[in-house]
């Protein structure tokens, strides 16, 4: 579904000459995109007295999730000292090791299999929902970016016609309005039902029109 809304939000002329009118307006259009990928962000945590026991650890686990066969990214862990406030002194007590996982599923089903997979695993699910591919973001914000270009030449020709003059597009430059993200479940041990809803790309062209 496309929408497609126009705003002349200066309609001038030049102050010193009629026969030179120069005009800026915006125009605002956009699309609806089905998400195609379900996301899941977890984070596993573990700490111990010493920095191997982290690693080992860290290790075993990295290894249980490359044998899901899930497309994922991320799995490069940070050693800290695991550091806090205690009786307002700040004490360190042996360390804490931090992996993000990000999992990119066609079949949200997967998810049970992930979870299943780290029953006794100290992890958090930071995030969690269908997302857009990025090339199915940026194919739509360049069909966007096209079709504003085309509306600005029309709107160029139909001023032309208006002031009896040659009017043509001066400049463009565009704006992306910035979907509403899904939303964030952080420390959460179990995932609501997966929802798909379309995502509205919206681009703005902000058009110069100059009429000689």
């Amino acid at each position: 579904m496309k929408t497609f809304k126009l705003l002349i939000f200066i309609f001038g002329f030049c102050a010193l000459s009629y026969a030179y009118p120069d005009i800026k307006i915006m125009i605002k259009d956009s699309k609806s995109i089905m998400p195609s990928v379900y996301k899941l962000d977890i984070e596993i945590n573990y700490s111990a007295q010493n920095s191997a026991d982290v690693i080992a650890y860290l290790g075993k686990v990295d290894h249980l999730i490359r044998g899901l066969n899930i497309s994922y990214k991320g799995g490069s862990f940070r050693i800290l000292k695991n550091c806090f406030y205690s009786k307002n002194k700040y004490v360190c007590e042996g360390y804490k090791g931090i992996n993000d996982y990000s999992f990119y599923m066609k079949n949200p089903e997967n998810q049970t299999k992930i979870l299943n997979a780290l029953k006794g695993i100290n992890y958090e699910i930071t995030y969690t929902g269908f997302i857009v591919p990025k090339k199915d973001i940026d194919a739509t914000k360049n069909y966007l970016i096209k079709d504003l270009a085309k509306k600005s030449m029309v709107y160029a020709s139909n001023f032309s016609k208006i002031f009896q003059k040659e009017c043509f597009v001066k400049s463009i430059s565009y704006a992306q309005n910035h979907p509403v993200l899904p939303m964030r479940f952080a420390m959460a041990k179990a995932l609501p039902t997966p929802v798909k809803s379309e995502e509205h790309i919206s681009m703005q062209a902000f058009v110069d029109i100059s009429c000689r």
